[in-house]
């Protein structure tokens, strides 16, 4: 078994060829400041073959953190996520009440909600939270406010600008939907699109 060494990195090292030679199989390097700062930087060249690059670059005036592969292509690692649920009708119209639940992965914020349809119809859909200790949620429990997602004689619509949602989720919370109202749809898609905190 081989022995297992630390090497600790403190603020305003740099990471240098010579400090890195200095560790061996089986080493870690810990930092000694709560965080890594990376600097934002331009995409960088492709890395050779079995490595990855790991770098921080602007995106709309804002840092984002970005990696690429040996492939050549950049991904960025966003906190962006989706909770989606499907209402289906089993090949005849969908009805109203409630049709399920979910529970929420991760504390996260929703931004926005899209929802499609097998079909042009209209629904609307509440969506109500509570925690797994409380539940089932019920309509008292309401998050959606004013914008529950909707379609009113289309197959498609979105509102990513949300004002009247209570947006906070956290893990564990149980999430229900509810058909309001319905007409013509066998089957609906409700998306939420979070951001994970």
């Amino acid at each position: 078994m081989s022995d297992f060494v630390s090497v600790i990195w403190t603020t305003g090292d740099i990471i240098t060829e010579a400090k890195m030679d200095n560790m061996v199989s089986n080493d870690t390097a810990e930092d000694a400041h709560p965080s890594l700062r990376l600097t934002e930087i331009a995409e960088p060249a492709t890395p050779a073959a079995n490595e990855l690059a790991l770098y921080a670059k602007d995106k709309s005036a804002v840092s984002a953190l970005f990696f690429k592969g040996d492939d050549g292509i950049e991904h960025e690692l966003s906190g962006e996520a989706a909770i989606e649920f499907i209402i289906d009708g089993g090949g005849t119209a969908i009805t109203t009440g409630e049709k399920g639940h979910i529970e929420v992965p991760f504390n996260c914020i929703v931004n926005g909600w899209t929802a499609v349809a097998d079909q042009s119809g209209s629904i609307v859909v509440d969506v109500w939270k509570d925690t797994y200790a409380n539940f089932p949620p019920t309509v008292d429990d309401t998050i959606a406010g004013t914008e529950k997602p909707t379609l009113s004689t289309a197959q498609k619509n979105q509102d990513l600008s949300l004002t009247t949602w209570a947006t906070a989720l956290t893990k564990g919370d149980i999430i229900a939907f509810n058909v309001d109202s319905i007409d013509t749809c066998t089957r609906v898609v409700v998306s939420l699109r979070v951001t994970k905190i």
